[in-house]
């Protein structure tokens, strides 16, 4: 993920929850700051009741981005060893790679990329392009951006496009609490109907709004899921976008 200082105030308190309310709701249980292999780290500890499980995390501030490793010990599981979980964390080394040997990480191709560069690659799954010198999607409101994912889908559940695009409009109200969601259809392109929701929301600390396009299709037996974003006074970044999500193609 993108490099950020690591502060242990950021974490939050022990005992507080994340994600309250959702499958991933978690309590903190414990958190450490330190260094690893030189580098500045936090281990944390998350006990997520809805999923039986305890999640040990480090997440390192690297020399090229921040790096995020997790262990999940489900709660049937006993005799687990804290001390070889904790080794096996701080174990992590940072091995630095290109751009392209990342995108050859991650489980779909992006065939068209319409002078677009990546900005990031999250946790090999996660593709994020822009048009413009800012990374941050919500730093720079004047660029438009794209965020593509892939995600495999469980034995006998399918994506239907118009049976599921109000859970695409769900995703992005959760995704962005503050968004207007504007229309909800089913395209149909060369790739078949894709669900598409039109949104309009406004940055934290921004003064103007931003203009967002939510697209999701099944291919392959995988669920494909692209968000983009654009200035509002750009209508023709649309098109452009979606260019480029008819370019993205499980390997």
């Amino acid at each position: 993920s993108p490099r950020e200082r690591l502060n242990l105030r950021d974490v939050g308190a022990i005992g507080s929850m994340t994600a309250a309310g959702t499958p991933n709701e978690g309590r903190l249980e414990a958190a450490e700051q330190m260094t690893v292999n030189g580098r500045p780290a936090i281990l944390m500890r998350l006990r997520m009741p809805r999923r039986a499980l305890v999640n040990h995390t480090v997440v390192i501030e690297g020399e090229h981005g921040n790096v995020s490793v997790s262990l999940a010990i489900p709660d049937r599981v006993t005799g687990a060893d804290p001390a070889a979980i904790r080794a096996a964390l701080l174990s992590v080394v940072e091995t630095p790679r290109s751009t392209d040997q990342r995108l050859g990480d991650v489980p779909f191709r992006l065939t068209e990329m319409a002078g677009m560069r990546v900005a990031h690659i999250i946790a090999n799954s996660l593709v994020v392009l822009t048009d413009g010198p800012g990374n941050q999607l919500d730093e720079a409101p004047g660029q438009s951006f794209a965020m593509i994912s892939q995600f495999p889908q469980r034995p006998g559940e399918r994506f239907d496009a118009a049976r599921d695009v109000t859970k695409v409009a769900a995703m992005i109200r959760q995704q962005y609490p503050n968004a207007t969601i504007l229309t909800q259809s089913v395209e149909r392109t060369a790739k078949g109907p894709v669900a598409a929701v039109a949104y309009r929301r406004t940055p934290p600390g921004a003064n103007m709004p931003v203009a967002g396009a939510a697209w999701a299709w099944e291919s392959g037996g995988n669920f494909m899921f692209f968000v983009a974003q654009h200035p509002t006074d750009k209508p023709e970044q649309t098109a452009r976008l979606a260019k480029v999500r008819d370019g993205v193609t499980p390997k």
